[in-house]
């Protein structure tokens, strides 16, 4: 049943679950994928219907299912996976208010999935934010790299030098997020990349802090040369100046 559910989910398809005639249970399982993805069916105007109740239910009841069935089978993970990797790369899914909402559950559910084979597809569009109506707004794809953890840190740290702003940002911020398993990367990038990096680098350690990392952007800025990125590591010593002063008014300069 996966394909078929996980094929509607991908074009917006809807329909009935499908019983295989033939009982074959690769095929039972593709088909079930398709008929759960059918249920998230592309709103014709979603800002009316993102705040109601019903929708917000049934885009649950989707990301529930597909977890089970990710869950009942390496093969069953696979389809999963290979299909919410290819509504991910869907061009149009950022912006398009009909299936804005199957784009962000794809990227969330690969990380819920620990989906690593999967970070070069999310690293790839982590620069997608998507239009997101929700109370609470939150990057969907950072918010999976994030959940994969240690796993995404070497491809996130490739990332601090791409020559786009908002790819250096949301890594950094992915980088900052996932904390202690960053640092000795990102002490590395400090130390070793080009400038762009080295100041993506700063801003993800500051959010992380401690003497080890405040010693290393202090050893950085009194060899940094470019101007710029003096800005960024000053900035980061004066953050987590700020952090500690707030943690310990005995700390505050």
């Amino acid at each position: 049943m996966i394909v078929v559910f996980l094929t509607a989910f991908l074009f917006g398809i809807t329909g009935s679950p499908q019983n295989s005639a033939l009982g074959n249970p690769r095929q039972d399982q593709d088909s079930e994928v398709a008929n759960v993805l059918a249920q998230l069916k592309p709103a014709l105007d979603r800002r009316k219907v993102w705040f109601d109740v019903p929708w917000n239910e049934r885009i649950e009841r989707v990301r529930t299912r597909l977890v089970q069935l990710a869950q009942e089978s390496p093969e069953s993970r696979k389809t999963v996976i290979d299909s919410l990797i290819t509504v991910l790369n869907d061009p149009k899914g950022q912006f398009d208010l009909s299936g804005v909402d199957r784009w962000r559950l794809s990227a969330i559910l690969l990380g819920e999935l620990n989906a690593t084979e999967a970070i070069d597809a999310l690293i790839s569009k982590i620069s997608w934010t998507s239009y997101d109506l929700s109370p609470h707004p939150r990057p969907p794809v950072r918010t999976a790299l994030v959940r994969i953890g240690k796993p995404a840190v070497p491809r996130l740290l490739l990332a601090l030098s791409d020559q786009n702003w908002s790819v250096r940002w949301e890594s950094s911020e992915a980088l900052k997020e996932i904390g202690e398993p960053s640092v000795e990367g990102l002490l590395g990038v400090l130390a070793h990349a080009e400038p762009l990096g080295r100041a993506a680098a700063a801003h993800a350690l500051s959010g992380i802090g401690g003497a080890r990392v405040r010693e290393a952007i202090e050893l950085a800025l009194r060899n940094e040369t470019d101007e710029e990125t003096r800005t960024h590591l000053e900035n980061a010593l004066g953050f987590i100046d700020h952090v500690e002063c707030l943690k310990d008014s005995s700390k505050c300069k």
